[in-house]
């Protein structure tokens, strides 16, 4: 989005978002495009704006005026340092902050590196204590399929700045379609996607916004979880504004209830859905209502429940999507592990926890795993058998 013509309405801008943040938010949208007129990118940029800042903080409404003119001067950074980092082109720009790409000054190596910064000049607001609780989050982990944190600082202007290894790749749901991924090969991905999760959840680490955007797979098919923006430690407060995707989010994160692990359990199984039915499971907007979010994840919990829907996935598959995300986090798997352990199960014809444990279901289980073993002992009795006619 192109900012800098924005500049000479941010005056403008500061009176409308006034307005916006104190519209009830199903008639947010509906504000931000007729105020945009004929520039609708003017209209998507106050929307972004008000998302970014919701609630009723009157610091960050009285901030907006320094927002609105930092946005929209044009500064980038290209060309700056960072601490021991040169930036490099601006990658993308958000409603927090900015990322760009960055390479170490003075190395004789090229290594290039992720710059995330704080796009607004907010200090002392939540949305400093939200960025500088991102990068302790972030310095806590420490896996394969994450990717790492290099460096945090300050820039001269006071905004805070983190460094992270560059991951070349594409997200998790491109991936598989341009590959044509098989059902295994797909749940495989996703299983490496949970030792990620579940390593951040053994640090205390909760994610909330795991999404297909989120997972990048790299060419040697190795997947990074990335964008702990919305993340928190376990049993904390929260803090800033709700900037999660809600056609990942769980029914207690629209509801605005504390989440746990669970929540994390309820987003993958919505990865899982989406990379098997190869769509969302939800088409909601951010704007809409939470009621009927939560009636949109009623309808898909009953789909789910119908035989033949949804049609890629298979009766045990269909259980396991079902029970992470189930509206109740009760009913959901209690870890990752449990979810990890039954996507591992699949794969290997064991039975699974998410349907129930008869015998029938076991007798058909064990059949179909031991299949070759079954056809070896059937011949051979067969040929005793007939070895035995003849002798008599």
């Amino acid at each position: 989005m192109s900012l800098e013509r924005f500049q000479d309405r941010w005056h403008e801008l500061d009176r409308l978002f006034q307005q916006a943040c104190d519209l009830p938010r199903e008639q947010l949208e509906a504000f931000c495009t007729e105020a945009g007129g004929d520039d609708p990118e003017f209209g998507r940029f106050l929307y972004e704006l008000v998302t970014a800042a919701e609630g009723d903080d009157a610091r960050v409404r009285d901030s907006i005026s320094d927002v609105a003119h930092d946005v929209t001067s044009g500064g980038g950074l290209e060309g700056e340092r960072a601490g021991v980092w040169l930036v490099g082109k601006l990658l993308a720009r958000g409603g927090m902050g900015e990322v760009y790409l960055a390479t170490r000054a003075y190395s004789q190596f090229d290594e290039i590196a992720i710059l995330k910064v704080m796009r607004f000049r907010l200090n002392k607001t939540e949305f400093v204590r939200h960025f500088e609780s991102e990068r302790q989050v972030h310095a806590a982990l420490s896996h394969p399929y994450i990717p790492e944190l290099l460096d945090a600082g300050q820039l001269e202007d006071g905004r805070p700045y983190l460094v992270a290894q560059f991951v070349d790749g594409v997200a998790i749901d491109e991936y598989c379609a341009s590959h044509s991924l098989s059902v295994a090969e797909r749940i495989k991905l996703v299983e490496h996607v949970c030792k990620a999760v579940q390593h951040a959840h053994a640090n205390l680490v909760l994610h909330l916004d795991i999404k297909p955007s989120s997972i990048l797979i790299e060419k040697d098919g190795i997947p990074r979880l990335l964008d702990f923006g919305v993340s928190r430690l376990l049993g904390q407060a929260e803090e800033g504004h709700d900037s999660f995707t809600p056609v990942y989010a769980s029914p207690e994160q629209l509801t605005q209830e504390t989440p746990t692990a669970a929540s994390d359990v309820y987003a993958i199984g919505g990865l899982l859905y989406c990379l098997i039915e190869k769509e969302p499971p939800f088409t909601a907007d951010r704007q809409a209502p939470a009621k009927t979010q939560l009636a949109d994840r009623e309808a898909v919990a009953n789909k789910l429940k119908r035989t033949m829907i949804p049609t890629r996935a298979d009766r045990e598959l269909r259980a396991i999507i079902l029970k992470a995300m189930a509206i109740d986090p009760a009913e959901r798997y209690h870890s990752i592990a449990a979810l990890l352990q039954d996507l591992d199960d699949y794969r290997n014809n064991v039975p699974v926890s998410a349907i129930q444990p008869t015998v029938a279901y076991r007798t058909a289980k064990f059949v179909r795993r031991n299949i070759v073993l079954l056809s070896v002992a059937g011949a051979l009795v067969a040929l005793l058998a007939v070895f035995a006619v003849r002798g008599a």
